[in-house]
């Protein structure tokens, strides 16, 4: 019976479709340079879509507070 549980690590990623394509692979982690993260963060269906979840939350804390 094993006693070690083994994660894949994918480091030092350099750039954003490298992200999908370790995990994809078989991946459990990724490391990259903050750049990389912040290419993967800011782009513009994550602001679309972070705006669309802040207006639903409003709107429901609005009925909630009723």
């Amino acid at each position: 019976q094993a006693i070690h549980r083994t994660r894949i690590l994918s480091a030092s990623i350099r750039y954003v479709n490298s992200v999908s394509q370790s995990f994809a692979n078989g991946a459990n982690i990724v490391t990259m340079p903050p750049a990389v993260f912040e290419k993967m963060y800011n782009h513009v269906l994550t602001d679309k879509g972070l705006e669309i979840f802040d207006a639903d939350h409003k709107a429901t804390l609005d009925l909630i507070n009723k």
